[in-house]
């Protein structure tokens, strides 16, 4: 009897532990609340004024997952947390635009140079997209502001495709191209040569101007295929893997910022652990390389007052309208595609009048903050400061989230061999039913099979290849070298 009598009292007192909370107050933000010991709470740095950037939180930050980004999460502690949201202000500068001729075409160029600046930024949009989305587009703008703020000139020009409304290479896409890797024979490369000796022949950098880029989707690949061809200090992609014999040769530094959830068709759960191996190709030859994957948030009331003229009541009609259509869970998560939530309002707009009490401006912002939120296929500000401070640091040995890679590591482990490989490719695997598909060093699938532990790839040309292999609902891909 003294035994029960003793676990009752034991089971009340750890309830009593674990039920206690404290209190998160989030100054210049949102996030504030009452959560229990041990809750992973969002905070978020309030919406920027029009001449200012977030600078960091102040305050009990030993806990805050990410104290330089504007987003960042903490686990809550036994006790009760104050932090406070800090922005810099910076010089209203006026952007240039200019019509520059490329090797075929005038080129749409927007640039900005400050007085005494660190290099130059190189943006670059994504698939269907124009030079224009980095200087007019929420999320892009976000990252030109901080770079202007923290002492970056940059430049902005789109692909040759984008200009003339062709699909050149018949791919389907209006795109850059982002191979062969010259400068002649490779149309978007010779502009970006071109238009950068304009503006050294106009006095704006010199030969030795520390270069760097940054790009979205499409762009991200064609980052990491420019800044290798020219020799940049580092490069950024943005939802994009890169090819794989950019990275088995470049020695520039370069940082890959994936989205956990990704539905693009040719990125995808595929695509962030084929970016994980190109990061982990150039950092086993000593080549600084740094791997974000970003996560879900919640959908917080005030998030769509980011965008030009929404007050606090039109957000939070937007946030109505998620939750009224079943779109979000009890914490505000997403829990539909993004795609999906466009497509049902476009089939029935009645059942959304908070979107419709937008303007078609705002409206058109929508889907990148609801995109950002849920971590699909999307340019997101939440990583900024980091990805500024890669270029300027690329080495710096405290700009990495562990977890993240970690996490990437697991999802993608597999074992083929031999490899090299000269005819028989052998996969060692613990599971029977199970799909392999083989892709070449630029993605184009070349081969699928079910339940094949040996593959004849002796017909294949020598080179870098990807296996892929469906197991439920894991996909895992690795490597291997044909002789």
């Amino acid at each position: 009897m003294r035994k029960h009598i003793y676990t009752l009292i034991l089971s009340c007192f750890l309830g009593g532990i674990q039920a206690q909370t404290y209190t998160l107050t989030v100054n210049n933000g949102y996030g504030s609340g009452t959560y229990a010991v041990g809750d992973t709470v969002h905070i978020w740095a309030k919406e920027f004024p029009a001449n200012a950037v977030y600078d960091k939180w102040t305050g009990d930050i030993a806990n805050l997952a990410m104290p330089a980004e504007w987003h960042t999460t903490l686990v809550m502690p036994a006790s009760n947390v104050i932090v406070t949201a800090n922005f810099k202000t910076f010089t209203p500068f006026t952007i240039a635009f200019d019509s520059i001729q490329g090797q075929v075409i005038k080129k749409p160029v927007y640039s900005y140079f400050p007085a005494n600046y660190y290099g130059v930024i190189y943006f670059f949009h994504g698939t269907g997209g124009h030079a224009s989305n980095w200087i007019n587009s929420l999320e892009y703008r976000q990252m030109i502001n901080q770079a202007v703020a923290d002492s970056f000139a940059f430049i902005v020009t789109e692909a040759d495709e984008a200009t003339t409304g062709i699909d050149a290479n018949g791919d389907g896409k209006l795109r850059w191209s982002t191979y062969p890797l010259d400068s002649v024979t490779n149309v978007d490369m010779a502009n970006i040569k071109i238009i950068t000796d304009t503006f050294i022949n106009r006095g704006y950098m010199n030969r030795n101007t520390k270069r760097f880029s940054i790009g979205m989707s499409n762009g991200g690949a064609y980052s990491a295929s420019c800044s290798y061809l020219f020799g940049f200090n580092a490069g950024i992609s943005y939802c994009a893997q890169g090819l794989v014999p950019v990275f088995a040769a470049s020695t520039v530094p370069f940082q890959f910022c994936m989205a956990k959830y990704d539905a693009n068709d040719n990125v995808g759960p595929v695509g962030n652990a084929n970016a994980l191996s190109n990061a982990n190709q150039l950092t086993s030859r000593n080549i600084c390389s740094r791997y974000y994957l970003h996560d879900k948030s919640p959908v917080y009331p005030e998030r769509f007052m980011r965008i030009a003229g929404v007050t606090l009541a039109k957000s939070q009609g937007v946030l109505n309208d998620l939750v009224s259509n079943g779109m979000v869970d009890a914490n505000n998560n997403l829990i539909l595609l993004p795609d999906t939530i466009v497509s049902r309002y476009l089939a029935t707009p009645s059942l959304f009048p908070g979107f419709n009490a937008l303007n078609l401006l705002q409206r058109s912002e929508i889907p990148s903050q609801i995109k950002a939120t849920y971590a699909d296929h999307q340019f997101y500000s939440d990583y900024n400061t980091l990805s500024l401070a890669f270029l300027k640091d690329p080495c710096d040995s405290s700009l990495h989230l562990p977890n993240a890679i970690q996490k990437v590591e697991q999802e993608s482990k597999l074992s083929v061999f031999p490899n090299p490989v000269f005819s028989l490719l052998n996969i060692d695997i613990s599971t029977a039913d199970f799909t392999a598909e083989i892709y070449n060093s630029i993605g184009v699938l070349l081969l699928s099979v079910k339940d094949a532990n040996s593959i004849d790839v002796s017909s294949f040309s020598s080179g870098i290849y990807i296996v892929r292999i469906q197991e439920a609902e894991k996909t895992s891909t690795v490597r291997f070298f044909k002789q």
